[in-house]
């Protein structure tokens, strides 16, 4: 019986000392030996490392006879040193026993927040190191590989061996996640890994702003909190990940260095703001509600003193609160949910998806699990599906508060009759007032109305809200005298000092003595009304600037016809060194500067000839790139966010180039005139598609509800004052200093914008910047690619053929001649076509060329040209006309 007790304690020891040996961690291995069938190898096993408790070691101190021994292999395959002052020294040998002669290859540190990060690479004699010096504390600039992590490159010949040194230095808590990756290996990778973490930003930031839009249709705080709380979780994962300082600050080191401690902080509070919100704590549980109070006051101080304490004094105490911080709200939602409250439980699922994520997190960085996709980028997945599952709660709560405020309104309707008025208005603001102006009630509904709290207005006299006092006056003369006002309209002040236009009917209530008691009545809000009506106007009064433009320039560019075609007769006629020469060709130069203006007149009152093409504005604008550099100067750059999937549009190319140039140009002119040297010089231009439905076209006037292309011109300079935004299309005003501009450059926008049916608007904030927005109806015809037609050759024509000139204008006219005449034509002139007619009778001539204007008294050219026709079968015809309108053109 002993024997057997023996043997079977005998062979649990040799089990147990099996499992043991297993579970042991290996001793590293001296050398890294790279093959042609990997490309990925973790280096934690091949670690060996220095603690360097004064951190005052260098290079040559660690690389002497003294500390070749004190270097300890790792047993860890992600060593990890927690939050230390010391600073860490690693070695590891690498030979590239390959045959493929991979010369390149990359080392990552998959921790972004280390402090201080210095590569040592022997030197190229083997005599020394080469030293790189980065880490979060030095400018992005330092890094070799402009990465979000630190990356070093390695040239490491075949059949060689070299030994590395890392020296590494944090307050944050440390963990040395090397891995040496081939060239090729690390930018799949790469590419793998910015799109996990492009789409993981791309859909908080749809989070963010779907949930504020929600927050200023509702005006639930809840919202509020929850979109701060999110967006200071999207900057924490981007400060920690290193993303924040490679995109967003990359030269702000003092901000890096404290944005996680930060963010982490802003993080904790916003939660718990947000938790003590949503399950209305301070009602149901007052004393988790103290507690929670007592939290943020601690979490405040700590990140109030990040600045002024060390990194790892403040982070350490942030880690511990927020475990705490987790059970205490875990806590609150499990009692909300236990008492009925239903949107607890998707609070409840969203916490527990924390946890998970966060435990499967730091089990992965001590080396307790695998590093694969799910452990490695699972805490993302878990971010966006906890935001998403608090998301949810928050509809939810709308949804049972929406039932329990339509229960209390029922219950209010039946039991008190003084609030009848407020819900026979309901869109409109009930009020009373005493005889003196003196607010007693005010409906609710004032807060939709205006930006008062309901609250804020008892007690307020009225006249305090009137933009004019003499309107207040005769509004209580009215009411006093017939005892009613009805659709009195006036302008009141908004808390923030804006226009408010309203339209009141009110009443004066008598006691039963006939005394007068008090004023009741209610406004409505006809502000947008107003802003329809100066739409309105603006929009007639472009109309008939465009109309007395078009009919200017067309007389305007008869005259120039004569003054530049004589001049140029004038100059073939004389010699090039004559005395009057250059007088001629200033006139010349100055007459096609004129003309120039006039085109840019014909542009803005819509009448000149266009040639529409089915257009992707995406390819215009690309297209556009060179040229929009050369327009501005090197220290503005141009961001283009160009949507896929555009919707195409019909249009004139060069129009469109036109617009984009000039609004490019304008942006340029508005950030060189901003005095702030360091201010961002930035334009960006971008493309979506945007539907216009029938509210939005109540905003648009002429425009129709369909879908349209949104053409976005964005810029960082002056802005625009208030005063004379109304003035920015008006053809000849121009802001910029004199002899800077014409004043054309956006009443031409405005023209082609209108001409093609599409509707333009500008946001501008002074020292802020202006965006123009351009909406451009669409097209569902598909691009069409014409062939270009070859140019007619210039030897086709000959000086010998007869040509009939009809021009009503004198002037037009006998430079006309005399200038066709001079080139050998034989020429006969009419005033009109008429006269034109009764000339070939009398003189019986042979006509080659027809050329005759359009719009003539008595018979037009076109009715000229078909009579010419059946004169003279195979008479050429050219059509000649100031005017250019689009029937014209048919």
């Amino acid at each position: 019986m002993g024997n057997i007790i023996s043997k079977i304690f005998f062979g649990v020891s040799i089990n147990l000392i099996t499992i043991l040996c297993l579970l042991t961690p290996i001793h590293a291995q001296n050398t890294v030996v790279l093959t042609d069938t990997q490309n990925k190898y973790p280096l934690g096993m091949f670690l060996e490392i220095l603690k360097d408790p004064a951190g005052e070691l260098s290079i040559t101190d660690v690389t002497s006879t003294r500390y070749e021994t004190r270097f300890m292999p790792s047993r860890q395959k992600v060593p990890n040193f927690g939050f230390t002052k010391s600073a860490y020294w690693v070695r590891f040998r690498i030979r590239n026993a390959t045959k493929a002669n991979i010369h390149q290859w990359r080392l990552a540190l998959g921790f972004a927040n280390m402090h201080y990060v210095d590569m040592y690479k022997p030197s190229l004699d083997r005599r020394g190191f080469n030293v790189t010096r980065t880490g979060t504390m030095c400018p992005v600039e330092t890094r070799e590989v402009p990465f979000h992590r630190f990356v070093f490159k390695l040239s490491l010949p075949i059949q060689t061996e070299q030994t590395f040194f890392l020296r590494f230095k944090s307050g944050a808590s440390m963990t040395l996640a090397l891995t040496l990756w081939s060239m090729e290996a690390f930018n799949q990778n790469s590419l793998f890994e910015l799109f996990l973490l492009g789409s993981f930003i791309g859909i908080l930031i749809i989070i963010i702003f779907y949930n504020t839009f929600i927050f200023f249709s509702l005006r639930d705080k809840s919202y509020l909190y929850y979109v701060l709380f999110v967006f200071a979780f999207l900057m924490f994962v981007l400060s920690q990940r290193g993303l924040a300082y490679q995109y967003l600050w990359p030269d702000l080191i003092w901000w890096n260095h404290l944005a996680v401690p930060v963010f982490n902080g802003l993080l904790l509070i916003l939660f718990l703001i947000f938790t003590d919100t949503f399950l209305d704590i301070k009602t149901q549980f007052y004393r988790l509600h103290q507690l929670i109070n007592l939290l943020l006051a601690i979490l405040i101080i700590l990140t109030i003193l990040v600045p002024f304490i060390s990194y790892g004094v403040v982070i350490q105490p942030l880690v511990m609160l927020t475990a705490f911080i987790l059970f205490i709200v875990i806590m609150g939602g499990f009692r909300s949910w236990q008492q009925g409250y239903h949107p607890a439980r998707f609070f409840l699922f969203s916490m527990l998806i924390a946890i998970i994520t966060g435990i499967s997190s730091a089990m992965t960085r001590f080396d307790l699990l695998p590093s694969n996709l799910f452990t490695e980028y699972g805490i993302l997945f878990g971010i966006i599906l906890q935001v998403s599952l608090l998301s949810l709660a928050l509809v939810d709560r709308i949804n049972l508060l929406k039932n329990e405020t339509e229960k209390t309104n029922m219950e209010l309707r039946e039991s008190e009759e003084k609030y009848r008025h407020i819900f026979e208005n309901i869109q409109d603001v009930y009020y009373e007032a005493t005889l003196d102006g003196t607010i007693i009630e005010i409906s609710p509904s004032v807060e939709q109305f205006s930006q008062y709290e309901r609250n804020e207005l008892f007690g307020k006299a009225i006249s305090s809200f009137y933009t004019n006092p003499s309107a207040r006056k005769e509004f209580f003369k009215n009411i006093i005298d017939s005892g009613k006002v009805y659709n009195f309209e006036t302008t009141l002040k908004n808390k923030d000092g804006s226009l408010l236009f309203v339209s009141a009917n009110s009443i004066l209530l008598r006691d039963k003595q006939g005394l007068p008691l008090k004023i009741v009545g209610s406004l409505r809000n006809i502000t947008e009304r107003k802003n329809l009506e100066d739409q309105l106007l603006q929009t007639q009064k472009m109309e008939s600037i465009g109309t007395l433009a078009g009919g200017i320039s067309h007389d305007f560019n008869n005259l120039l016809t004569v003054i530049n075609g004589n001049a140029e007769l004038a100059l073939i006629k004389i010699d090039e060194n004559h005395q009057v020469s250059d007088n001629i060709r200033e006139i010349l130069k100055s007459g096609r500067k004129a003309g120039k203006l006039t085109r840019q007149l014909l542009e803005f009152s819509r009448k000149q000839i266009i040639e529409p093409k089915v257009l992707d504005i995406n390819h215009v604008i690309s297209d556009l790139d060179k040229i929009f550099h050369r327009l501005i100067e090197e220290d503005i750059s141009i961001q283009m966010i160009l949507a896929p999937d555009l919707a195409k549009i019909k249009a004139d190319p060069t129009q469109i180039e036109q617009i984009l140039i000039n609004l490019v140009v304008n942006a340029r002119d508005a950030i060189n005139q901003k005095m702030d040297k360091k201010a961002v010089r930035k334009i960006t231009i971008e493309t979506s598609n945007f539907y216009l439905d029938e509210s939005c076209v109540l905003h648009h006037l002429k425009s129709t509800a369909a879908t349209h292309i949104l053409i976005v011109v964005s810029d960082s300079g002056v802005g625009i004052d208030e005063k004379i935004k109304h003035k920015i299309f008006d053809p000849f005003f121009t802001s910029k200093e004199f002899g800077s501009g014409t004043g054309l450059g956006l009443a031409t926008v405005y023209g082609i914008v209108k001409q093609n049916k599409g509707d333009i608007e500008v946001y501008s904030k002074q020292n802020q910047g202006t965006t123009f927005k351009i909406y451009w109806p669409s097209t569902d015809k598909k691009i069409s690619f014409e062939i270009k037609k070859e140019a007619v050759k210039k030897d086709n024509f000959t000086s010998h053929e007869i040509i009939l000139l009809v021009e009503d204008d004198n002037s037009v006219r006998n430079y006309t001649k005399e200038a066709l005449t001079k080139f050998g034509y034989h020429v006969y002139s009419a005033h009109n076509g008429v006269d034109a007619l009764k000339l070939i009778k009398a003189e019986n001539i042979q006509v080659d060329i027809l050329v005759t204007d359009l719009i003539m008294p008595e018979m037009n050219g076109k009715e000229l040209a078909l009579r010419i026709k059946k004169i003279f079968p195979e008479i050429k015809i050219l059509y000649t006309s100031g005017y250019t309108n689009k029937h014209i053109v048919h």
